[in-house]
């Protein structure tokens, strides 16, 4: 691992937690559309796809699910009008967890 991504890596536990977050990020993005039904199936499987490949590339799970955590945050305070605070918040909280864990 990186010694200048070791700091921001959150532990077992809160990468639990910041999945449930991705999860509802993922939800308002699906929603956010103009057709829910099938925007959140899409949205959650794009999800799926993106966090098994950046466990790929990266060839250490714990960072490519920090780099997931971070690129879900953006994606949804950037997309997400209404409620964009939620991306940032995301960005914050794994922030902070990566720190504090």
């Amino acid at each position: 691992m990186p010694p200048s991504l070791a700091l921001l890596m959150p532990g077992t536990a809160a990468t639990r937690w910041l999945l449930l977050a991705d999860l509802a990020c993922l939800l308002l993005l699906g929603l956010a559309t103009r057709r829910p039904r099938v925007a959140v199936p899409a949205t959650l499987g794009a999800g799926f796809v993106a966090l098994n490949t950046l466990g790929m590339v990266v060839n250490d799970f714990y960072v490519g699910l920090l780099l997931f955590h971070v690129a879900v945050g953006l994606t949804a305070a950037t997309l997400v009008r209404r409620t964009r605070w939620i991306g940032a918040a995301q960005i914050l909280l794994t922030l902070l967890l990566g720190v504090a864990t």
